[in-house]
């Protein structure tokens, strides 16, 4: 193995690492070394390739894999991966809309999302209302 190959293959052993650690497995689980090795030996270009390398077959380069779950190429397993995706969209969705109202309702309140406009000041007492500024007042 070169120096170039050698760094590789050490960069994708990180990588599946913490792939490993984020699907609370063991890292021989994700690709064996073997499989890094061949990968940073033969260096593909195309998906073609890399699923051309032993111990890399089209099932693995197939699946989609959540934090929970792991989907194949099948009818059932898409619907089911488009239900999660679309219900992850509406979530987030809707996240967006309740923090405009949220911020609105505080607007509504007399409350201020952010630092006061000169001349102003946020008074920390008595329901975070905005006041006039005693300091800030010309009293010639």
């Amino acid at each position: 193995m070169d120096s170039t190959s050698q760094s590789i293959f050490e960069k994708l052993r990180v990588w599946r690492n913490q792939e490993a650690i984020s699907q609370m497995t063991e890292p021989y689980m994700i690709f064996q070394n073997k499989v890094l090795q061949s990968i940073a030996n033969e260096k593909p270009k195309t998906l073609e390739e890399l699923a051309s390398i032993k111990g890399l077959g089209q099932k693995k380069l197939m699946q989609i894999k959540t934090y929970s779950q792991t989907f194949s190429d099948n009818p059932n397993e898409k619907f089911l991966l488009m239900i999660l995706c679309s219900q992850a969209k509406l979530e987030n969705d809707q996240k967006g809309i309740n923090v405009k109202r949220g911020i609105r309702a505080k607007c509504e309140m007399g409350w201020r999302p952010g630092i006061a406009p000169l001349g102003y000041m946020n008074r920390a007492f008595g329901g975070k209302r905005i006041s006039l500024s005693i300091r800030m007042i010309d009293l010639r």
